[in-house]
């Protein structure tokens, strides 16, 4: 099972990546924003077991006030 991380939301050009992406980053737990931070094109928001919260870099110009 998963540990770490309650939620993770990814934006990229592909539905599916983004949901293959936040799925493995879940998966990954902890570890999992700075294998984020590594994939072009990717930008996410995490929320961990702790309440918690993270954005990769880019992922402010897609939130909505």
């Amino acid at each position: 099972p998963a540990f770490g991380l309650a939620s993770v939301t990814g934006i990229c050009p592909s539905l599916a990546t983004a949901d293959a992406y936040a799925t493995a980053a879940v998966a990954m737990g902890t570890d999992a924003p700075i294998w984020v931070s590594s994939l072009d094109g990717y930008e996410s928001y995490a929320l961990d077991s702790a309440g918690h919260l993270w954005q990769s870099e880019g992922f402010a110009a897609y939130r909505v006030a």
